[in-house]
């Protein structure tokens, strides 16, 4: 089977970029809350950017699923990273080491244009 699909190179080429992120999370079982920031030193293959990302999300266990929401934020990322993201998804086992997993989101770019994304996957671990 051929396929027209094309590798995407990353536009950053440095070998690293200084920068620092924050991660807290909460879990009051059956609820859980992350939070994650970062930001990055300038980028001179991307004009100079200093990129930030920010996520929070909450989950909540509901017998074998799990049901989950989150935002994202972005700033100085045109092009590389959506500005914001929202999504919702839903997780369960099912059977051991086999998992099952939906995620729908929605990711408005810098442009203001809008996508909207679904994935199913099925996942095993070993």
């Amino acid at each position: 089977m051929e396929s027209d699909a094309e590798l995407v190179e990353s536009p950053i080429d440095d070998d690293a970029v200084a920068g620092y992120a924050v991660h807290g999370a909460l879990h009051f079982a059956p609820f859980h809350l992350n939070a994650e920031y970062l930001k990055s030193d300038e980028i001179s293959d991307l004009g100079d950017a200093e990129i930030e990302a920010t996520q929070l999300e909450a989950s909540f266990d509901l017998g074998n699923w799990t049901l989950a929401t989150a935002y994202q934020t972005t700033d100085d990322a045109e092009g590389f990273l959506p500005e914001t993201r929202i999504s919702l998804g839903a997780s369960t086992e099912l059977m051991e080491n086999v998992g099952l997993g939906i995620e729908i989101w929605r990711d408005e770019d810098y442009d203001d244009s809008e996508a909207d994304n679904l994935v199913l996957q099925i996942a095993a671990s070993f």
